[in-house]
Parts: structure tokens; sequence; C-alpha cells
């Protein structure tokens, strides 16, 4: 992740925490960074991939219900 990914995002959290009137609960950066990386703030198109890959997993999911009738 870039240094000036991070930067923005920072910036971008001080900005709405304080038009929320809210204090930064995390401080380090390094903790931010990783915070970013899960919720794909670093990079647009790896975040776009990760949702693509998680969309095809759920297709992929077969999920099987009982019948009332079903039932002992």
């Amino acid at each position: 992740m870039a240094t000036t990914g991070v930067s923005d995002l920072a910036d971008r959290v001080e900005v709405e925490l304080h038009e929320q009137g809210l204090t930064r609960t995390v401080r380090d950066l390094g903790v931010l960074r990783q915070v970013a990386g899960l919720l794909g703030a670093e990079d647009a198109r790896a975040r776009q991939r990760r949702l693509a890959e998680a969309q095809r997993e759920l297709a992929g999911a077969e999920v099987r219900f009982r019948l009332d009738e079903e039932l002992p």
C-alpha cells in the first residue's frame, strides 16, 4: 500500500471525525493501514477483485432448508 493512500485515508478519517465531533480511536498508522487493507481502501481494483471472488464463492454455495412436512 502506498504511503499516500494511508495519508489520504487518514485525512479523510480526520475530516469525517471532526464533522461528527468525534476523536480518532486508532492512532497507530500501522493499524490504520491494516484496517484500510481489510476494507480495500488501498486499491480499488484489488477491492473489486476480492468482492468478485466473494460473489463467486457465494454463488457456488448450496443452502438446503428442511420443509415443515419433512419434520418429524
